[in-house]
């Protein structure tokens, strides 16, 4: 099964680690984080377009213990300043069937001023497809999407990768609910990663101002860590349905997920722009 920091200190029994990240999930409370940045975004022109910036900020944690699994390099504090860049370009335009497929590519390097300071990277590359298979309007829009990652170094508890629902996570395993009870560390989180998204939209209602879709969804992914005690030791496949509602430009997004390996259901709601 997914190994998130709260499940394995649970099966260890690990009564004081096991205080210290009921607390860290508790991130409000526990961890704080401020930061500020500044980036600045070409003009599209053409198939290609950038970004690159800069983002300084200051994290601390209270009342949490170092253990085996939440080990001292996951509990980095002090001021970090962060490199940003990132590319995407159009690799494939298909205007008369109305494909469309895109790739990205991202960085952020970063240096944290603990005792002592570390330095690290985070990697992350996607394609991306999307097709509407009618001539006209966006009757089961179709799209799929191939994204994976990596960190070197080591990085605070916050900058690991996630698989799973929760709003300030963009990689959506929409089985997998990132926190529980209003927590985070529900998820597998990890310093690798892989994960295909795919889903078609069939159109069920329109009028101009409202328009609702539904349709299914397949997610499969695989989260890996060098510690060997986060990560997911097999892969994970997501499988249901998600509605989407939009009025005047603002989506609502409800979703049905069923964990196909596992067997457990989630629900989720979420708001879109």
């Amino acid at each position: 099964m997914p190994t998130c920091l709260f499940g394995q200190l649970h099966q260890r029994g690990d009564a004081k680690e096991l205080a210290s990240i009921n607390r860290l999930r508790d991130a409000d409370e526990v961890l704080r984080h401020d930061a500020a940045s500044a980036e600045i975004t070409s003009f599209n022109s053409g198939r290609w377009g950038w970004s690159t910036g800069l983002e300084f900020s200051h994290r601390d944690y209270r009342s949490v213990l170092p253990g085996s699994t939440l080990t001292p390099s996951l509990l980095l504090s002090g001021s970090q300043l962060k490199q940003l860049a990132s590319i995407h370009y159009d690799l494939l335009r298909l205007p008369e069937r109305r494909l469309t497929v895109t790739t990205s590519a991202s960085s952020e390097l970063g240096r944290i001023w603990s005792q002592p300071a570390h330095a690290f990277a985070r990697l992350r590359g996607s394609a991306a497809a999307h097709w509407l298979p009618k001539s006209e309007g966006d009757d089961y829009e179709t799209q799929m999407r191939v994204r994976g990652g990596g960190i070197a170094g080591d990085v605070p508890f916050d900058e690991l990768y996630m698989l799973g629902m929760e709003r300030d996570n963009d990689l959506w395993m929409r089985a997998h609910i990132g926190t529980r009870d209003g927590r985070k560390g529900s998820a597998p989180l990890g310093r690798r990663y892989f994960l295909a998204n795919s889903e078609i939209d069939k159109n069920l209602y329109s009028n101009g101002l409202i328009t609702l879709k539904l349709g299914p969804f397949l997610d499969s992914g695989k989260i890996t860590d060098p510690s060997g005690a986060l990560g997911a030791p097999k892969w994970l496949w997501d499988a249901g349905l998600q509605a989407k509602l939009r009025v005047l430009g603002v989506a609502v997004v409800l979703v049905y997920g069923k964990d196909l390996r596992m067997g457990n259901n989630a629900y989720y709601f979420t708001m879109r722009r």
